[in-house]
Order: C-alpha cells, then structure tokens, then sequence
C-alpha cells in the first residue's frame, strides 16, 4: 500500500517508521484490530496496536513496547448539537477529565445551547 493512499493512523505508523530509520513491508491490512491479532497468531506477521489492547489475550500473540516515543492518535468526539442525553453529557465529563481538558466544547455559531441536565427528553 503506497502511503499517500493510506488512512491517516496508517499514515502516522508509516512514518513512526521511517523516522525509526526502517520501511515496514506491508501485507494483509487487517479492518479491525482483532483481526490484526488473529493474522499474528497465525504467524503471517506483527502488527501495532493500541497499548489497551494488552487485556485481549490470545494464544500465540505477545505484546511488546515500542522503544522511544510512540506515535499518538488524535481523537474526537461527535455529539449532537443538542446534547439532550444525560448518558452523553456524562460520557463527554468523563472523557475530559481522563484526558485532562479543563477547556469548554467547542460549538459552531449556528449550534443551539443545550438543556439543561433537567430538561425532559
């Protein structure tokens, strides 16, 4: 797979590489993690994950830390405007305390303010 055609993390991985001072030989792109998983215990290659995927233990498959700094993903998260969900508020709290943002969500211009916690659905 030319790099240029890649999808963004695949295209940071890549270049995690090259700064490593290699060029991985890709085979099977795996569409799902797992699969990624079961492709190594099957022996067809190694692959990058996520260091939370630790606890998903499989039979053959080893976890190893990288040397030097890691590459980061950039996450987001998508609500709706309204943000009528008291589960989603709750989720969006949690998400910024665990990633240390003190900041407020951002909003577009057109974005309507949304109710408050009592408001009924």
């Amino acid at each position: 797979m030319r790099a240029s055609r890649a999808r963004p993390c695949t295209r940071a991985l890549l270049a995690a590489c090259l700064r490593a001072g290699f060029s991985p030989r890709l085979g099977q792109e795996a569409p799902r993690i797992t699969s990624a998983l079961g492709l190594v215990a099957a022996g067809l290659g190694v692959a990058l994950v996520p260091d939370s995927m630790r606890r998903m233990t499989m039979e053959g498959v080893a976890y190893r830390p990288l040397a030097g700094t890691a590459p980061v993903a950039v996450l987001a998260i998508v609500l709706r405007r309204d943000l009528r969900s008291a589960a989603a508020r709750n989720f969006l709290a949690l998400a910024r305390r665990q990633a240390g943002l003190a900041l407020p969500l951002r909003r577009s211009a057109a974005a309507p303010p949304a109710r408050p916690a009592s408001a009924p659905r």
